[in-house]
């Protein structure tokens, strides 16, 4: 591994404690972090009376390519489709935690013949070149459109075009996550849930929203004009529908209503959407990015909280985070750019790309992405040499990748493949919740020859600790899995602070300690308990009202848990304190202890996440 940047290195050792004898925890690995702006590791270093110690997993190499163009690479190759290589990469889509990606991808025979296929977490899904039975009979894919949705339960939605009759090839799919596809959509066919004599015609931007699948009609036959028959649909309604619907908050008068959609973000995760696009009336003040029905931007008027300088000409990307969190690149009237997240300018061309730096922005943003936690990510080129000026960095605080850095190709956690990235593409982009940055980009060799492209992910070290066990936990009234993760930090004495993920929106949890581990779990109602009940076990519940032992939350409807007591400085998950409930006492240095969430399901049952052990 190579190793730069920042003044020093130092390794922690981390060594798990035993339990009583009764469970004996894996040895981790190694744990690097550079003191400085490194993006390979973190030193755990905390306000508390003691360091939290236990290690989160030690990265083999930045930059994870999951599939490529290099010709005669086996990443270039799909699973179930022999003697087939990749020879494009489309836009990939990432559920909100991360635990589901989707990726449209081209491939070639050999023969000149190409197909498209698209796949579900390393799976092959939909395969373009043959008649599947969900299909109208005779008809194939041609061809996926770039934009797809992909939800925590495995959903995916998508747009595209059919073989054959260009009036009847338009149509927008779904998938149920559990087996079942279905073509909501078709271009020529009448829409049954719109006013009487409309018909599909121009059918893309797939998503997911609280309500189902998402999509734009570009234009609609059979009534509209050409003036209002552009319309965004969630479910089986119409979401927005050009010169019907105005957004509020519009900084010109009088008020204008849509006249184009450009970019439509929304999750099933959350009841929140974004909406780019043009108001019908005067050119300089008809951009709009509109936030939830409220416009949040608009040209010819300041970016708020911006610069008295800071008018807004037009917009470049857009996005959503999954619990509501947005950005957008400006192009502003003076020439240059400017990117904003929740409100905030963020970055802007000329300015430095970290505190201190030297090196600058260069241009608009080339893709951006936030995820729930108020992170987000910016994708963007700057004054360092054009060898290594494409960059990806992290929350405005870190490089996680630039141009020039090698690539582990074959995933043997060396750098022996001689692959260097060239730039990222724009676009490309997305952040998610356990701080995955997926993206694609371009390869070259050593001596600067190209070698294609890839698609992967750069994992940002969290501050995660602790060693997981009984994960993943039974399966919820979600379809996913109820995550228990660690971290360092938080407001509680001990330094510990608990995240759950996934969980039942609506329903109440709270947190659990003990001394064992039962590695199999007891089962009670939908889930199991994994914390030992076996004779010398101690197991506190955080649930003491008044107090900082009331580890109380609720799910929200972007599946985290939302604290309900008071004792979490971020609002979700909880601090946890040095004090045991129940159990009395203290953690104490030296000490292993293990933490699950229990949880209540909509039927009334009870359920648990996985566990989590954490050596102080």
């Amino acid at each position: 591994m190579r190793f730069r940047e920042g003044p020093f290195w130092v390794r922690v050792l981390v060594v798990h404690a035993r339990i009583s004898g009764l469970f004996a925890l894996p040895d981790l690995p190694l744990y690097q972090r550079n003191l400085g702006m490194n993006r390979f590791a973190h030193l755990l270093v905390l306000s508390s009376p003691f360091a939290l110690v236990a290690a989160a997993q030690a990265q083999a190499s930045d930059l994870k390519v999951i599939y490529s163009t290099v010709n005669g690479h086996p990443t270039a190759s799909i699973a179930g489709i022999p003697n087939a290589e990749i020879n494009y990469l489309d836009r990939s889509a990432i559920s909100p935690s991360g635990n589901h990606w989707a990726i449209t991808l081209r491939l070639s025979t050999g023969s000149g013949v190409t197909t498209e296929v698209l796949v579900l977490d390393g799976s092959l899904l939909l395969q373009g070149d043959i008649q599947l039975p969900f299909l109208p009979s005779g008809r194939t894919i041609e061809y996926f459109d770039t934009q797809l949705g992909v939800s925590n339960i495995g959903e995916v939605a998508w747009t595209g075009d059919l073989d054959g009759d260009s009036a009847t090839d338009d149509v927008a799919g779904y998938y149920d996550g559990q087996g079942v596809h279905t073509i909501l959509a078709q271009e020529g066919n009448p829409i049954t849930w719109g006013p009487a004599g409309w018909i599909f015609d121009e059918i893309e931007s797939a998503g997911l929203g609280p309500t189902g699948m998402t999509y734009e009609l570009n234009s609609i036959d059979g009534g509209p004009t050409t003036n209002d028959d552009e319309v965004l649909v969630a479910g089986n309604s119409i979401f927005l529908r050009e010169d019907v619907h105005t957004p509020s908050g519009q900084m010109s008068l009088p008020v204008q209503p849509w006249q184009h959609f450009e970019h439509f973000r929304t999750h099933g995760s959350a009841s929140h959407h974004l909406v780019s696009g043009e108001l019908m009336g005067g050119a300089s003040t008809d951009r709009v990015v509109v936030l939830d029905g409220q416009v949040i931007a608009q040209s010819g008027f300041q970016i708020p909280a911006g610069l008295a300088t800071d008018i807004i000409d037009s917009f470049g990307f857009t996005t959503l985070g999954p619990s509501g969190g947005w950005m957008y690149s400006a192009i502003l009237a003076n020439g240059s750019y400017a990117t904003v997240h929740n409100g905030n300018v963020v970055a802007r061309d000329g300015a430095p790309i970290l505190p201190g730096a030297s090196e600058s922005y260069v241009g608009p943003a080339s893709g951006l992405s936030c995820n729930s936690w108020g992170e987000y990510v910016i994708m963007g080129t700057t004054s360092a040499p054009v060898s290594s000026n494409s960059v990806l960095v992290f929350n405005g605080q870190e490089v996680v990748a630039r141009s020039g850095d090698p690539v582990d190709l074959d995933g043997n956690g060396i750098f022996d493949d001689d692959a260097f990235v060239t730039r990222f593409l724009a676009g490309g982009c997305t952040l998610s919740n356990d701080r995955r940055i997926y993206h694609s980009a371009v390869l070259q060799n050593g001596l600067g020859l190209p070698l294609g492209e890839y698609f992967g992910y750069v994992q940002v070290d969290d501050g995660r600790v602790g060693t997981t066990f009984c994960e993943p936990a039974n399966t919820n009234s979600t379809g996913g899995s109820t995550t228990l993760r660690g971290y360092v930090g938080g407001g509680g004495s001990s330094g510990l602070h608990l995240e759950v993920f996934n969980g039942p929106s609506t329903h109440l949890g709270y947190f659990l300690v003990g001394t064992g581990v039962d590695p199999i779990g007891l089962p009670i109602s939908a889930g199991k308990l994994c914390l030992s009940t076996l004779p010398g076990n101690l197991m506190g519940r955080y649930n003491i009202a008044g107090s900082n032992l009331a580890g109380v939350g609720r799910f929200g409807s972007d599946g985290i848990l939302h604290n309900l007591t008071s004792t979490s400085t971020s609002g979700t998950g909880y601090d946890v304190p040095v004090e045991l409930p129940t159990i009395g006492g203290t953690i104490m240095a030296g000490d292993t202890w293990n933490f699950q969430l229990w949880h209540r399901e909509p039927a009334g049952e009870s359920n648990f996440s996985n566990g989590l052990s954490v050596t102080f």
